[in-house]
């Protein structure tokens, strides 16, 4: 094992059930969680959309539609970080504005 293995597998340790960085879609997403992040790992949108209380949502490298984003926003109200890098998308959905909780929006 290399040290950042050991520092990564410490930092895993400590966020417990509050942090997930899922790596392929058969990862399983605890209800419970709080912070997700997609990193070049599809997205299985049945299971994030029973995550009711997801305040951070990070998905890079993927393709995301209007349709699955409007979706998962009304099973995700408190929703207050919200990262889509590189997702394929040419405008940002509608429903984006009923996530008064939103404060912080990165469409890079």
């Amino acid at each position: 094992l290399r040290m950042h293995d050991l520092l990564h597998d410490l930092a895993v340790s400590i966020a417990g059930l509050e942090f997930k960085m899922v790596r392929s879609k058969s990862d399983e997403i605890d209800e419970r969680v709080r912070h997700v992040s997609f990193i070049k790992a599809g997205i299985c949108w049945d299971s994030l959309s029973k995550v009711t209380h997801l305040h951070s949502l990070i998905i890079e490298n993927n393709n995301v539609t209007n349709p699955q984003l409007t979706k998962l926003f009304r099973f995700s109200p408190h929703l207050r970080v919200l990262r889509l890098a590189r997702v394929g998308m040419k405008e940002v959905p509608t429903s984006t504005g009923k996530l008064i909780h939103l404060r912080h929006l990165d469409l890079s």
